[in-house]
């Protein structure tokens, strides 16, 4: 037949499917469904009546226990029974479920993959700049995973990436920037741990720069809880092994088309902001 499905054939419900929408052009009439503890009864163009089973795997016919001599045809995707006694319709050798690829759709790919490299490139630089900036500010403030500004693996090109800045002086993570580019988004957190939050006036600040998310982490079992209250998290903190995660999301677009040195400084100074608040 030739034909493409319209869509993927993964299961023995999308096997089921393709086979009603192809049964009247196979020469088959479907007369009844789920009868005598089989999926189809069905009529050949000869108008022969006979029972019918439905299976992925044509192989599944036996662990799922059908009577062999009550079955007049197996309908399968994959034929792995080669010595099975019942007609089989394999659907897989009549309909693919490869739609075709075109020349146009390659170069468009090829063009896609250039423009994410070139992107990447430039986040890389990004974050590198925002890194000699931030040192300038705190030495002990120091990017654990700096990026490679030039990207030498194209298979391994990241959509989704997220880079730690740790607190030398503490010993501790303290900033954390994830970049996501399909989502168009960047979100920085900051970790407050007990020790750097004795001072009150953290919980004004804090309510006052509006995170978009507050989780308490138990560092101990990985466990997260999402919060509202931010004086309820803050006492929390004070029991052994919490740390109090704060978020700030904002549009990947807000450095997108300005002066790439204001591009620099804006994220900088946000990540400054969250940095003097956890610390």
């Amino acid at each position: 037949m030739g034909e493409a499905a319209s869509f993927p054939i993964d299961s023995e419900d999308a096997v089921k499917t393709l086979f009603v929408l192809l049964s009247n052009s196979l020469g088959y009439r479907i007369l009844n469904v789920g009868v005598r503890g089989f999926d189809y009864v069905l009529a050949d163009k000869d108008g022969n009546i006979f029972n019918a089973e439905v299976e992925y795997y044509a192989s599944e016919f036996v662990k799922h226990r059908h009577p062999t001599e009550e079955c007049g045809l197996l309908i399968c995707w994959v034929d792995d029974w080669p010595e099975c006694p019942i007609k089989k319709l394999t659907l897989s050798e009549l309909v693919t479920c490869f739609k075709g690829l075109t020349v146009e759709e390659l170069e468009k790919f090829n063009e896609a993959l250039k423009l994410q490299l070139k992107v990447t490139e430039k986040i890389h630089r990004l974050i590198r700049d925002t890194e000699a900036r931030l040192l300038n500010f705190n030495q002990n403030l120091v990017l654990q995973n700096p990026p490679e500004q030039t990207v030498q693996n194209l298979d391994a090109l990241p959509l989704k990436e997220t880079f730690i800045w740790r607190d030398k002086s503490l010993r501790r993570d303290v900033l954390r920037l994830e970049v996501n580019i399909p989502e168009g988004e960047l979100t920085i957190t900051g970790t407050f741990y007990p020790e750097t939050c004795q001072d009150k006036e953290k919980i004004e600040k804090l309510l006052k720069l509006k995170p978009s998310k507050l989780v308490l982490k138990n560092v101990k079992n990985g466990s997260e809880e999402l919060v509202e209250d931010v004086e309820k998290a803050f006492e929390e903190l004070s029991k052994r092994g919490m740390v109090l995660e704060a978020s700030w999301k904002t549009e990947l677009k807000s450095l997108v088309d300005v002066k790439p040195s204001d591009a620099v400084k804006a994220l900088v100074e946000k990540l400054k902001l969250a940095f003097s608040l956890v610390t």
